[in-house]
């Protein structure tokens, strides 16, 4: 009923029971693995900030999981900047005369928070609406897997719009 469990420098005898729960818990963690693997975390949507205003135009994807801003600094040099949706308190839109900043807020407030300069205004609020729709559909469980792309993004939208837009 035990099994030896041995390395160069020792040898455990275990109970088979305990082999046979290490074994099980790692083929569950593999399978869990392999499924969040194949979950479609496809683009919802996905904008630029406007050039010539930034000769390095950053890039804004949100994703049913997370928030990827790529910052581009030269030719050959950017930082790629990701946030989970569970952890974003809120999104910000401040608007100027002719374009707007989204800033995206940190829940735990450990770092800065994600800023994208010189969008266009209608882009900027969509991608807020969309960023606090999923805020608030991650908090109530939803399985975005199951939703076809388009009617999420309507959904999303609605559900994280204001009076306001």
């Amino acid at each position: 009923m035990f099994d030896s469990i041995s390395t160069s420098s020792y040898s455990v005898s275990v109970p088979s029971s305990v082999t046979h729960d290490i074994f099980t818990k790692t083929k569950n963690d593999s399978a869990k693995l392999r499924d969040l693997a194949q979950i479609d975390t496809g683009t919802i949507f996905r904008c630029q900030s406007v050039f010539p205003i930034d000769f390095f135009p950053d890039t804004l994807v949100v994703n049913s999981n997370k928030i990827s801003v790529t910052t581009r600094f030269s030719f050959f040099s950017k930082q790629v900047h990701s946030l989970l949706i569970s952890d974003v308190l809120t999104a910000i839109v401040e608007e100027g005369i002719f374009f707007a900043t989204l800033r995206v807020v940190d829940r735990q407030f450990n770092q800065e928070t994600i800023t994208v300069e010189h969008l266009f205004k209608s882009d900027a609020k969509r991608a807020r609406r969309l960023i606090e729709g999923l805020v608030i559909a991650t908090k109530e469980k939803i399985d975005f897997s199951k939703i076809p792309t388009g009617e999420l993004k309507t959904m999303l939208e609605k559900i994280g719009q204001t009076k306001t837009n």
